[in-house]
């Protein structure tokens, strides 16, 4: 793994850190640096999110694997029906 946390970010290197001159004016403290809390809060709320897409998708997997279950019966008749 060496220096690096991640893809991007190198511990070791400036030019692959966090460029607070970037960050969203939410995510920065009145001296301009990285609000801890607010992107704790931001990284809690990305991921509730995204735990709700993951639920919403988990559902739509269930209900099309419903649909090919039943199409499946469906041609599994149809096919003895031409026999």
């Amino acid at each position: 793994m060496g220096d690096s946390i991640s893809g991007r970010y190198r511990v070791n290197d400036k030019n692959h850190q966090v460029d607070h001159e970037k960050l969203h004016s939410y995510l920065k403290s009145p001296d301009g640096k990285r609000d801890l809390s607010a992107t704790v809060s931001s990284h809690n709320e990305v991921l509730k999110d995204i735990i709700k897409q993951v639920e919403y998708f988990k559902d739509e997997n269930n209900k099309l694997k419903e649909d090919i279950k039943s199409l499946q019966k469906e041609v599994s008749k149809l096919k003895k029906k031409k026999k």
